[in-house]
């Protein structure tokens, strides 16, 4: 949505009538795993009226992106900081120039996926962009840091990416933390823990509290996903489809691996066990807890920015 249609009050409806749906077991993580194969011998292959409304749904989100940041310059409501990082320029973006496509990783929104699905099925060499370079690895192609190489669009016509549904990402990320055991998130575990609130309430206060005012910046797990998909109130080049984790998401991956890689692929992901290094701190299961009205409408203001064009996700 943009701007124009920004309503206060709407937040409190969606805060006051939205439920947990992560659904994740526990002591398991919220893993990713995507497994891309031929289509199965009779397998119907999808009508073009399904793949056009797929790439409609998936091109309007993008186009509203555009909408929003068009309406956010300059804007006195501050949820655009003139200030805002460029945060896709630190992290991963995935390129696959045979064919003109380029994944951009969103943080905790399905990011494993969506690089193996340009990997899997990409008829060339793939490419890797981030900010440290890649791992030294007899198999890893070509990767480029980019403080290196930051023409990562050179060659790419169509970039898409994945989002979440924010309070689900949040869990995911606050997850995501805990199993490193970093001392800040590790501190506010040990809060919850000694005050018995719950550790998500803890930490969207802790952002809340410090938030951009004082130059600092949370983890990119817990940065909202608009700061991922702009450069200095742009789009990010040739960002042209926008799925999203929820129930259209396994028809999408498909819709987009006919559009980008034309093939008939099938698209697997599903929740892995989480090892014990994902055994969160003081065996809290962040997935499992039950998070309050008050803090749900928190985490709906924290990430205001995200939900001012994204919209409902069910």
């Amino acid at each position: 949505r943009s701007l124009a249609t920004h309503d206060p009050v709407d937040w409190e409806r969606r805060a006051a009538g939205r439920a947990p749906s992560l659904g994740v077991m526990r002591g398991q993580g919220a893993v990713l795993m995507v497994a891309c194969v031929a289509a199965r011998t009779g397998e119907a292959a999808m009508s073009q009226e399904n793949l056009r409304q797929g790439l409609d749904r998936m091109e309007e989100r993008s186009k509203n992106l555009a909408d929003f940041l068009v309406a956010a310059k300059g804007s006195k409501d501050g949820l655009l900081e003139d200030e805002t990082p460029q945060v896709y320029k630190d992290y991963e973006i995935v390129t696959c120039p045979a064919v003109g496509a380029a994944f951009v990783h969103v943080y905790k929104a399905a990011g494993t996926t969506g690089m193996e699905l340009v990997k899997n099925n990409c008829p060339g060499r793939w490419y890797k962009f981030n900010r440290h370079g890649c791992p030294e690895r007899d198999d890893q192609p070509v990767c480029f840091s980019k403080a290196q190489d930051t023409d990562w669009a050179a060659n790419i016509t169509t970039a898409f990416t994945f989002v979440r549904d924010p309070v689900e990402r949040f869990q995911s990320g606050i997850f995501e933390l805990a199993k490193h055991h970093g001392a800040w998130i590790s501190q506010l575990i040990d809060v919850a823990n000694t005050t018995g609130r719950a550790v998500a309430d803890v930490v969207i206060d802790d952002l809340i509290r410090t938030s951009r005012r004082d130059g600092s910046l949370p983890n990119a797990h817990l940065m909202p996903q608009t700061y991922f998909l702009h450069d200095k109130a742009e789009p990010l080049p040739k960002l042209k489809y926008i799925a999203t984790v929820g129930p259209h998401f396994d028809e999408d991956l498909q819709i987009l691996g006919l559009e980008l890689f034309g093939d008939q692929i099938g698209v697997h992901h599903a929740n892995a066990a989480a090892n014990a290094v994902g055994q969160a701190k003081g065996e809290v299961y962040i997935h499992d807890e039950v998070i309050s009205q008050e803090t749900r409408f928190k985490i709906f203001r924290y990430y205001e920015v995200d939900y001012a064009w994204l919209g409902g996700f069910h």
